[in-house]
């Protein structure tokens, strides 16, 4: 397995497999290297062949193993900022069952702008987090949590910045996580790329945001006005206005009350505001009905947590 990680002092190879990077640094240095969500995920989810199955299996159980419980540990590397921000997120309900002590260094490590830029941390990491946090909370669970939605707000600096008006469009009807995953994004749009967000239920109506709470909070506010029984799409185009620069559609295509393609009303929109947006529907569900011609729109079968660099890519082109 290659990895996308940092070079030990002394090694000369550009890219290294996990055995020879863990060969070459002391076990506590390991976690220094692990400076990306993708490159911690790679050894945890041990997607690789067998020849690298030793090097994941040792950081794993060094990181989520052999420092549980370990609370000298934990203070040696936090204490010292030797611990990544991505490892740091990773194991927080370890740190704080075995270290409560740290709390406050944990809270100030969290909120560190500049560890928060290193490592590329976007809104889009941490509802999980708090999610697991809340689920079983650990001592200081609170206080964490708190670290937590305030280092999302600060993560925002790393989130792409679109040019011109955007229009999230918000499938009132999922329920669930793909209500929860879309109600993040367009909270993130919103506090971001200033994004006008309309949640589609019965009807088509546009959604009065207070910018100055935090980016988890507007999130959860507007999971909370989801679960309607159905999602008018074709509302939406009476209903939007000015005509925007982009329209993000985030939905599960399960579009109940307007069933047949969007493409008259799309168009009639464009003509009444004299714009043509481009238009990015993320099918988070990966099935369901289509609501414009295939001509018109960026169809993206899912979502990620590199879905602004992905519309970034298509408007270049």
């Amino acid at each position: 397995m290659f990895l996308n990680i940092r070079r030990p002092s002394g090694a000369k190879a550009d890219n290294l497999t996990s055995r020879e990077v863990f060969t070459a640094m002391p076990e506590l240095e390991w976690a220094s290297v692990l400076d990306r969500q993708s490159t911690f995920q790679a050894f945890v989810n041990n997607r690789s062949g067998a020849g690298a199955c030793s090097g994941q299996r040792a950081v794993a159980g060094t990181m989520t193993g052999n420092l549980n419980g370990d609370a000298g540990g934990w203070e040696d590397l936090i204490e010292g900022r030797n611990v990544s921000y991505w490892v740091l997120l990773q194991n927080l309900q370890h740190i704080l069952a075995s270290a409560p002590h740290l709390i406050h260094e944990v809270a100030d490590m969290l909120t560190d702008e500049a560890l928060i830029r290193r490592a590329n941390v976007t809104p889009f990491q941490f509802l999980a987090v708090v999610e697991a946090l809340e689920k079983e909370p650990p001592p200081g669970a609170l206080r964490v949590i708190a670290a937590l939605s305030d280092a999302a707000d600060i993560a925002l600096v790393n989130v792409p910045k679109l040019n011109g008006r955007t229009l999230v469009a918000l499938d009132g009807a999922m329920a669930g996580r793909f209500l929860q995953t879309a109600s993040l994004f367009a909270a993130v749009m919103a506090k971001a790329n200033g994004a006008d967000v309309f949640l589609l239920g019965e009807q088509a109506k546009p959604t009065l945001l207070d910018l100055h709470e935090s980016t988890l909070l507007l999130a959860r506010r507007l999971e909370s006005h989801g679960y309607a029984t159905g999602a008018n799409f074709r509302g939406l185009f009476h209903s939007a206005g000015p005509v925007c620069d982009r329209l993000v559609i985030l939905s599960d295509r399960q579009g109940w009350i307007s069933e047949c393609l969007t493409t008259a009303e799309f168009a009639q929109w464009k003509q009444r505001s004299g714009g043509d947006p481009k238009v990015f529907s993320f099918n988070l569900s990966n099935c369901g009905s289509q609501e414009f011609s295939e001509s018109e729109e960026h169809r993206i079968a899912v979502w990620s947590d590199k879905a602004l660099e992905v519309m970034q890519f298509f408007e270049s082109g």
